[in-house]
């Protein structure tokens, strides 16, 4: 498809319509399309129609990839790049075919991700602040947004392209409070990534990495940013209705069950004060004051205390309005468990690989909902971390990835292997040209150069919230040389 003609200073350009395009478009309610359009008013249908539209553009970016792949196999098998992934070893018969990190939410690229963010620990410690975000359906900018038909009013599950752009600028507001606002402190680093989970609406978790001097190091410090009692209804009504509906865990059932007890450790423990544990997280304050909130669950009356509220801030829940759960962690044993679990990828079904088959794995494993189509669909981001992390190559010498067509010229392809250079080839370079680069590790280069231009420059200004850092690529012993 074609784009109108479009007049520049030089000559008159032709411009292709992609699929991600049109389906982009055709999603916005735009005055052109008539009134009461019946696609928008289609139920489930317009989920299904939503769900197919982004299948058709993943499976036709796919299709290149597996048209590809002897470039690929190239680019990622004769160096380390394809060591992260530990492949099953050489007595795996059947056709490999490969789904690198460049497609989004592949197992490489969430693997990536999590060693990206696994090394802003290493060079800034450990999180401060865990925090998950979920989307409210009852939001006023999503109720009123929803269309009414002359029957019964439009279900927000009907609506998945309006929650999820609801949920975008909601989040984006949430990491300007924490980022430019600074309400928990000076950040030095953020990381989050947005999960879809099956027929639910989608939520953000967020890694917090303070400044030295807003750390938490104590109990009122960890009060100042987390809380787990229910509010007064006297002095604050509106606190106390978003809390009660949003932050109270139960009553537990088979989601939250496991061998007879809660997997959230619900309820807990009655303490007047916050103190600090050994498992990562603070034991936070749980008053026995005798504040309840009463639930009524069909037949079922049930009484919650403060022993049933989940941690949040006071703040963001009383302005944002929904679920905002912030954990505070205290030592480093909760770091691995909250990286593996924000970067676990997407919901998968259950499904017999026989082929070593990346491709047809990520097709056949999938589960993909209105939402998420939606937030594909219009290219919100899925992650994002702060400052910003280098990957640095690793190889042997004259082991340099190369890709090239088979169709070039041997001449051709020697002259592009030649010309060919690299993040670590560079630094050696580097170490050379400038006595002052010889003070830093390869993976603090980063931190004082910019890559650019297949060059190591030196840093002229540096970013407002902290320091660039250098990741380099882990290569399994299985992976050989």
């Amino acid at each position: 498809m074609l784009l109108e003609e479009t007049e520049t200073s030089d000559h008159t350009e032709h411009k292709k319509v992609t699929q991600h395009m049109y389906y982009a478009y055709r999603l916005q309610d735009h005055p052109i399309f008539e009134p009461n359009a019946p696609l928008y008013r289609g139920g489930r249908l317009y989920q299904q129609y939503i769900v197919d539209a982004w299948a058709s553009i993943e499976q036709s970016n796919l299709n290149w990839v597996q048209n590809n792949q002897k470039t690929i196999r190239a680019d990622l098998y004769k160096g380390v790049v394809d060591a992260a992934t530990n492949a099953d070893g050489l007595q795996d018969s059947g056709q490999r075919i490969v789904l690198p990190s460049s497609h989004t939410g592949s197992p490489r690229a969430m693997y990536q991700l999590y060693q990206d963010s696994m090394a802003i620990c290493r060079a800034l410690q450990k999180p401060d602040i865990f925090l998950t975000m979920t989307a409210n359906p009852q939001w006023p900018e999503i109720v009123e947004a929803l269309k009414h038909t002359d029957g019964p009013d439009q279900k927000v599950e009907d609506g998945p392209d309006i929650v999820a752009r609801v949920f975008q600028l909601k989040k984006e507001a949430v990491l300007n409070e924490i980022k430019k606002g600074g309400i928990f402190g000076k950040v030095r680093a953020m990381v989050h990534t947005i999960e879809f989970q099956k027929r639910g609406l989608p939520h953000m978790h967020l890694l917090i990495f303070l400044d030295p001097e807003d750390k938490i190091h104590s109990p009122a410090d960890a009060d100042s940013v987390s809380c787990a009692q229910i509010p007064d209804p006297e002095t604050h009504p509106i606190l106390y209705e978003i809390v009660t509906r949003c932050m109270v865990h139960g009553p537990c059932d088979h989601r939250c069950m496991k061998d007879g007890r809660c997997t959230k450790n619900f309820p807990k423990e009655f303490n007047e004060h916050t103190e600090f544990t050994t498992d990562g997280y603070p034991n936070l304050a749980h008053p026995n004051n005798g504040c309840e909130y009463v639930k009524i669950h069909g037949q079922t009356c049930t009484v919650y205390t403060n022993h049933d509220i989940v941690p949040y801030n006071p703040y963001l829940s009383a302005k944002y309005n929904c679920h905002i759960n912030v954990e505070v962690c205290v030592s480093v044993k909760a770091i691995k468990y909250i990286h593996k679990y924000i970067y676990k990828g997407h919901e998968r079904t259950t499904l017999e690989v026989r082929d070593h088959d990346e491709i047809k794995e990520f097709l056949d494993a999938r589960y993909i909902s209105a939402i998420e189509s939606c937030w594909r669909i219009f290219s919100f981001r899925l992650h994002q971390e702060e400052p910003n992390v280098v990957r640095l190559q690793v190889h042997l010498p004259d082991e340099q990835l190369i890709t090239y067509d088979e169709n070039d010229s041997p001449e051709e392809v020697l002259a592009a292997a030649e010309a060919k250079t690299t993040t670590l080839l560079q630094w050696f370079e580097l170490n050379k040209r400038d006595p002052n680069a010889c003070r830093y590790l390869y993976q603090e280069t980063p931190a004082h150069y910019t890559w650019n231009k297949r060059k190591w420059n030196l840093r002229q200004r540096y970013t407002t919230i902290g320091i660039t850092i250098g990741q380099m690529y882990q290569a399994a012993p299985s992976s050989g040389k």
